[in-house]
């Protein structure tokens, strides 16, 4: 309540900007979902005798999860077997802060240190025939969390010894620690993997083109791009039920920072 009497403009531009952040979100949502609806799903013999005459052609392709020419995959955190995975390392610290009070006071923060993904080509296989999917700026949508493990950093847990001169020289050396380095502590890492697994029914969407022998899908110079594990139907229809929430919330934002300036700057 005090922000908002005593800086209702600071108040109302936050609000603008999560209200602008919730439409572009519906808009991103209606324009993929507009953008599959009007594609044809074609079979991978379609896709060859399309791109035989044109030479590229935007579609969607269905089919099963297949190793590239350098087969399956191993995942680097559960060693599964997979056609494409994705992980990332989260570093957990403390850090020390100041408040508005000028008291300290430490918090938990994370950090992603590491995020890799591999980028070998995922072959979807349909009664007709294959193509490639080369993931490289692919949106991966639904892949399979296969993996998360949180570890603490040992050295940071351990004991004081019991009594004593020891166990006064300790907390004096763990209390300058947290003076000279301002707070700052790693505490441990969490570790995640996802993975897209052979076998599994897959949809792909992006500009398919003959590359020698092979037909390779790659990013469109518009549009999405897209390997997923739900079909299409269920794509669409959360892409509208997300249209619609971002924009119902976005115009409540919006009606919201308006009341915010008349009851500011006129009551």
């Amino acid at each position: 309540m005090e922000l908002v009497t005593e800086h209702p403009i600071v108040t109302a531009l936050v609000l603008t900007a999560v209200a602008a952040a919730l439409g572009y979100g519906g808009w991103q949502a209606r324009t993929r979902r507009l953008a599959l609806l009007d594609t044809p799903t074609l079979t991978a013999a379609q896709l060859a005798e399309a791109t035989s005459r044109t030479g590229g052609v935007v579609a969607e392709v269905a089919g099963a999860a297949e190793a590239g020419p350098g087969g399956r995959l191993s995942a680097p955190f559960s060693g599964d077997a997979c056609v494409w995975y994705r992980t990332e390392v989260v570093r957990h610290y403390r850090e020390r802060v100041r408040d508005g009070k000028g008291n300290h006071r430490t918090r938990n923060r994370t950090q992603t240190v590491e995020s890799n993904r591999s980028s070998e080509p995922v072959l979807l296989r349909d009664d007709t025939g294959r193509v490639a999917f080369h993931p490289d700026g692919a949106d991966i949508d639904r892949s399979v969390r296969s993996h998360e493990r949180y570890e603490p950093v040992r050295g940071g847990s351990a004991r004081p010894p019991r009594g004593g001169r020891a166990r006064a020289l300790h907390l004096a050396r763990q209390a300058a620690r947290e003076v000279l380095t301002d707070g700052r502590g790693t505490t441990g890492y969490t570790y995640r993997e996802w993975v897209v697994r052979p076998g599994q029914r897959l949809f792909a969407f992006g500009r398919v083109s003959a590359e020698g022998e092979t037909l390779a899908m790659r990013r469109p110079e518009a549009g999405p791009f897209l390997l997923s594990t739900r079909s299409e139907r269920e794509i669409t229809r959360g892409d509208w039920t997300t249209q619609r929430l971002c924009f119902g919330g976005a115009l409540a934002v919006v009606a919201l920072a308006m009341g915010v300036l008349v009851f500011g700057l006129f009551l």
